[in-house]
């Protein structure tokens, strides 16, 4: 269990390193940009699921209009 959390935590700043070896020219890519990015793709998500819930749901009143 050790093992699983090690390699989590060192998943961000390994692709950190990653990328701006492969990205030398490039700027961002530090862990903390990292951290925002990722908290802005669950934050995004989240909203598209509230907005494709909110679509169904008008969806499915529009089809009760007689």
């Amino acid at each position: 269990m050790q093992e699983k959390h090690s390699c989590r935590d060192a998943f961000i700043p390994n692709l950190s390193k990653d990328l701006q070896k492969e990205f030398p020219e490039m700027k961002g890519f530090s862990e903390t940009n990292i951290k925002y990015m990722r908290q802005w793709y669950l934050f995004f998500r989240k909203g598209l699921q509230v907005v494709g819930e909110t679509e169904e749901k008008v969806a499915n009143l529009v089809i009760q209009i007689p």
